[in-house]
């Protein structure tokens, strides 16, 4: 009890603030390894009257708010979920009131990040982005309620941009410019709302 008094106080001061302030929960404030001594569907309440209850199974380790909805009480994913593969995360959501908001990360084998977006309200908004297992960027895209919208890069592998393009409402749009690995333009291409205009300008 002693050990869950002290995770849950990290967990409640963070929680607590951020619902004040009307922010996702600071994941960094709670790792998975805080649940090793918890019990599933372990539940307790704070000082403010806040039910929590706990999940810690082989697959998934986070924890619920009890929320009241149209006058039913509601389990509802609060704050930093992690899932597990033989032991291992693979992947960090961050919820609010049982909606995906804020952080999301996927991992590869060896801890590194492989996946990184941001959502709101359920929806991607914000940046993505995609690394390979030795934490170098590979792609990355700006999304706006779900779809890319706006600038999207592909790298190459010593980190010189490959391909830059342009994205309106999840559509290409715009130039298509396409780099070699010494950073040299090679080609050039046009989009209007998702179709090609014209060949791809091959440059010497």
């Amino acid at each position: 009890m002693k050990l869950l008094a002290i995770v849950l106080s990290i967990f409640f001061t963070s929680t607590i603030h951020a619902a004040e302030q009307s922010q996702p929960f600071d994941y960094t404030k709670i790792k998975p390894e805080h649940f090793d001594k918890l019990e599933d569907d372990q539940q307790f309440t704070d000082e403010q009257g806040l039910t929590f209850k706990i999940q810690n199974t082989k697959y998934a380790r986070g924890v619920y708010i009890q929320h009241e909805e149209n006058g039913k009480k509601r389990w509802k994913k609060h704050g930093a979920f992690y899932s597990l593969y033989e032991g291992r995360v693979t992947e960090m959501q961050e919820y609010v009131l049982g909606e995906k908001h804020g952080l999301r990360e996927a991992y590869h084998k060896n801890g590194k990040v492989q996946f990184r977006e941001q959502y709101q309200r359920n929806k991607k908004h914000g940046l993505w982005e995609q690394f390979n297992n030795k934490g170098n960027k590979v792609a990355q895209c700006d999304y706006v309620d779900n779809q890319k919208h706006g600038k999207c890069y592909d790298y190459h592998s010593n980190g010189k941009v490959n391909f830059d393009k342009d994205y309106v409402s999840g559509k290409r749009h715009g130039q298509v410019l396409q780099y070699n690995s010494k950073g040299k333009l090679v080609a050039r291409s046009t989009y209007n709302e998702g179709k090609k205009v014209g060949k791809t300008e091959w440059l010497n």
